[in-house]
């Protein structure tokens, strides 16, 4: 293994566990498919250049793991964009903390979420929906109790 590759390697495992603590398991690889799962939000549609990155230091990370080649890999540019990327991460200015920061800003601003913003597609507000429908039953289910009680005295 040459130089750049090991030195690579190694900083590509260090973001990968960073980003396993960050997003969950599947470190890198997960949160490449967070973003095609949210690619119609528009802050990560703005950062797709840091989605085609992530795939090609990936890929490189791949081939430096797995091919039989004595070929170097991993270019002098592939280690700099890497240590972006971690950087990125650790300023917490990855497309999906700013997807999350934007949906927050948004709930701030209107009381809930906007539609077409990625995580707030997932049905926020139903719970409350949900929770006033049946405390609604509930109070009707007492006021009807409470009269039949009534009924059965006179």
């Amino acid at each position: 293994m040459y130089s750049s590759d090991a030195e690579f390697f190694s900083k590509y495992k260090k973001t990968d566990n960073m980003v396993k603590d960050m997003y969950g398991s599947g470190g890198i690889s997960r949160y490449i498919e967070l973003l095609e799962q949210n690619s119609d939000n528009l802050v990560i549609s703005k950062n797709w250049e840091f989605y085609r990155q992530l795939k090609h230091l990936r890929w490189v990370r791949n081939q430096i793991a797995h091919s039989d080649e004595k070929d170097s890999f991993a270019t002098v540019e592939d280690v700099e964009n890497l240590d972006i990327i971690h950087k990125s991460f650790i300023d917490r200015n990855d497309p999906l903390c700013l997807m999350k920061a934007e949906d927050e800003a948004i709930l701030r601003r209107t009381g809930k979420y906007a539609p077409g913003y990625g995580m707030a597609e997932a049905g926020q507000g139903d719970e409350s929906n949900f929770l006033s429908i049946t405390i609604f039953l509930f109070l009707l289910l007492v006021t009807v109790m409470f009269f039949m009680f009534l009924a059965a005295r006179l």
